[in-house]
């Protein structure tokens, strides 16, 4: 029901089912605790994802001189780097590689999609926010050396397990770091 939910775009009622499942959850059943925080954790990042917070924001549409993070809702974020942060550690209490590999990139992947819009779509339309800046949020900082590290660790782990999807989400995700950091080559992109 909670991915039907998701995948049928109902993302506050998904949200709603995944926190009450968790509720009723043994405690014992570790795997399914992990997935429930990895599903939390999807539904969270597609309420605060690029895709459909600053586009679709009356703030940001009607205004072309406001901030381009105007619209994200850093306590979502927060949430979803948490959510993706506790699937991760039940997946390995549960002996669930891939499913750790996979909450992990997806963490990375919400803390890069904070961090491409406050730095590299501000490069595109305007004064450049420093790195360090760009990696506050409300009540935490987003390390980004340890997101490099993370992809780094899932480029290993999925290139050895033979995951070519999640492997090209991998390197998607390094490619989008690099373009973080400023390296403009295309090359640079996609070299491992």
């Amino acid at each position: 029901r909670l991915s039907a939910l998701f995948h049928g775009g109902r993302l506050n009622e998904a949200l709603s089912h995944a926190d009450e499942a968790l509720l009723t959850c043994p405690e014992h059943q570790l795997w399914q605790i992990a997935k429930l925080h990895y599903m939390r954790g999807k539904v969270l990042f597609a309420m605060c994802s690029s895709a459909t917070a600053p586009f679709e924001s009356e703030e940001v549409t009607t205004a072309p001189s406001a901030p381009v993070d105007a619209a994200i809702d850093y306590q979502f974020v927060e949430l979803t780097l948490s959510a993706f942060e506790i699937a991760s550690g039940f997946f390995e209490a549960a002996g669930d590689e891939v499913g750790m590999v996979k909450s992990d990139l997806r963490w990375a992947q919400t803390a890069i999609d904070v961090l491409f819009r406050r730095i590299v779509v501000r490069r595109e339309s305007g004064p450049q926010m420093p790195l360090h800046e760009a990696c506050r949020l409300h009540d935490r900082d987003i390390a980004f050396g340890e997101v490099e590290d993370v992809i780094h660790s899932a480029l290993s782990f999925l290139s050895a397990a033979n995951h070519p999807l999640l492997l090209i989400d991998a390197i998607a995700a390094l490619a989008e770091v690099k373009c973080i950091q400023g390296e403009n080559s295309a090359r640079s992109f996609w070299a491992v």
